[in-house]
């Protein structure tokens, strides 16, 4: 996941979730200035190369796409 403001929640939430779900925390799921994940993390990305704090090289197909990866 790029190193930008963007993703920060979604790299913290990502520590520790190992289902897909959205019924809240997992036990040991990360944080995001002190708040706890609702679910598995989700974030909005773009292939549009112009939005450096969106864009991600694997959206290959749209402008907005929803992005998610187990980070077990």
């Amino acid at each position: 996941m790029p190193n930008t403001p963007h993703y920060a929640a979604y790299r913290a939430w990502a520590v520790g979730d190992t289902k897909l779900d959205w019924q809240g925390a997992e036990p040991g799921q990360g944080t995001f200035n002190g708040q706890n994940a609702g679910g598995s993390p989700t974030v909005w990305t773009t292939n549009d190369q112009n939005n450096n704090a969106a864009y991600h090289a694997l959206n290959r197909s749209a402008y907005v796409h929803a992005f998610h990866t187990f980070c077990a």
